[in-house]
């Protein structure tokens, strides 16, 4: 097989966001999106197998045809999708019985392997072990946060139904589709037009001096490193199904929501440690008056994509929060925690799901131009621009199809557990926040962070009071 994918049959261009994520790994600013899950069986002595892992496999990858795609053309030069002709799971898969590593651990390494482009390699990969962890990792450009679920529900799935007479192959070879349809692009399935008002700002921040600029006053921790570099930490903290529930319902009795709230709640902890530091160098100016943070926002709501598919359709909200500089009790409890702040950010964020669309259309000025390429290299040595990215893909969506529930054995398959962490940490936020939730409830919460983008010490105390704070909130 050739190790060139310039002949393969096209499948369509790149879309802006795809393009974007495209750009940001061919630099070397991005890695890959990683999601973990633990699976269990109705019978304690049925494992994931290599065998059955094949087999499941082969179903998914039939189900997702962005599964068979690869990348032709360079990225700063219209890209574009190619339809590999096949896909050799033995080229996607690890089936490990070293269980001596943590998911955690798994998830951080993962992160820092980048997928190459035009190979006949597909964009995914997929680590299974002997206690039923399962970790899928992805290219940007072919699957969004929120594919963390599409994948495993798929494969949940495909564990669940029934082997047919016509799966006796042993091959590990899969044939693609004689005709590969993806998920569209974003502009393709919802308008992205930019008003003369977000033109003008947006050529104003990408040109403007940054001491006429509002980022002047964020405290968005160190510099990007002059250099880039994918090195990168990662925690998982899970939130446990009663605790989940209980939060909710609390956030919606305060009229806000969990994004809401979790984004004020990192924001005042962060603002905590902030004073603290400031106490300990007497006389030094408060030169940092806000954050900057983003929330990306799915836009299936508006292309009509089913959350069960993979594709690459998502937006910002980038909003300069004030930090708080008056606590007059940490960590807050249910009455002290400042719930207004938390629902108007909500109320917010809600208002500007259609207009966040606009984002989309900005990103097509850098290609219109021809200067990608430096308008990402440009970063390298500069403030950062974000503080914290909070991504909470929600609840898991309802699985209207889990297979005939007849496997061969009898055993019926479920997971939990299931978070996502993604590597795009050179010229991203200083922290990412990766929030989804599982078919039993529990929530995950994955922290990722560049090494030497901020202070290791300082973000792992920053999750430890987060937590609690969450504990001491509902304590009440």
């Amino acid at each position: 097989m050739s190790t060139s994918t310039e002949s393969l049959e096209r499948v369509r261009n790149a879309g802006l966001m795809e393009r974007y994520h495209i750009s940001l790994t061919e630099l070397g600013f991005d890695t890959c999106v990683v999601a973990p899950a633990t699976y269990s069986s109705s019978h304690p002595a049925v494992s994931l197998d290599r065998s059955t892992v094949l087999r499941a496999l082969k179903r998914v990858v039939l189900a997702h045809p962005a599964l068979f795609v690869q990348h032709g053309g360079k990225h700063d030069k219209k890209p574009y999708f190619t339809r590999l002709p096949q896909v050799d799971l033995n080229d996607v898969l690890t089936y490990a019985t070293d269980l001596t590593a943590s998911i955690e651990e798994i998830v951080n390494a993962e992160l820092q392997k980048p997928f190459s482009r035009s190979t006949t390699k597909p964009l995914w990969r997929v680590t299974v072990r002997t206690d039923n962890v399962v970790v899928f990792a992805w290219h940007h450009s072919i699957g969004d946060g929120g594919c963390a679920q599409s994948f495993h529900a798929a494969f949940l799935t495909a564990l669940n139904t029934k082997s047919g007479a016509e799966e006796t192959d042993e091959s590990t070879v899969v044939a693609a589709p004689d005709k590969l349809v993806i998920a569209p692009a974003i502009e393709e399935r919802t308008n992205i037009s930019v008003s003369f008002k977000t033109a003008c700002g947006t050529l104003y921040g990408s040109f403007a001096p940054l001491a006429f600029q509002p980022l002047r006053k964020a405290w968005t921790a160190n510099p990007i490193s002059k250099e880039p570099h994918l090195q990168i930490e990662t925690r998982i903290r899970m939130i446990d199904p009663n605790t989940s529930r209980e939060l909710v319902a609390l956030c919606r009795e305060k009229k806000s929501t969990l994004t809401g709230f979790m984004h004020t709640l990192a924001l005042f902890v962060l603002s905590h440690h902030l004073a603290v530091l400031e106490k300990e160098t007497p006389g030094k100016k408060q030169k940092y008056k806000t954050f900057s943070t983003v929330v990306p926002i799915s836009l299936r709501r508006f292309t009509g994509t089913s959350p069960l598919d993979l594709c690459d359709q998502v937006t910002i909200y980038h909003t300069f929060p004030k930090i708080t500089r008056d606590i007059p009790q940490f960590p807050p409890t249910k009455e002290t925690f400042p719930w207004q702040t938390a629902s108007d950010y909500a109320t917010s964020l809600h208002a500007n799901f259609k207009k966040s669309c606009e984002v989309i259309g900005t990103i097509n000025f850098i290609y219109r131009l021809g200067i990608s390429k430096s308008y990402f290299l440009d970063h390298l040595g500069q403030k950062r621009e974000t503080t914290l990215v909070l991504s909470n893909i929600g609840a898991m969506p309802k699985l209207k199809d889990l297979g005939e529930k007849q496997r061969d054995d009898g055993a019926l398959w479920q997971f939990d557990n299931v978070g996502f962490g993604q590597n795009d940490n050179v010229i991203s936020s200083a922290i990412k926040l990766n929030m989804a939730g599982s078919p039993s409830g529990a929530i995950s919460a994955v922290y990722n962070w560049g090494q030497n983008n901020i202070d290791t010490g300082l973000v792992e105390a920053v999750i430890a009071d987060i937590h609690n704070s969450i504990s001491t909130i509902l304590a009440e």
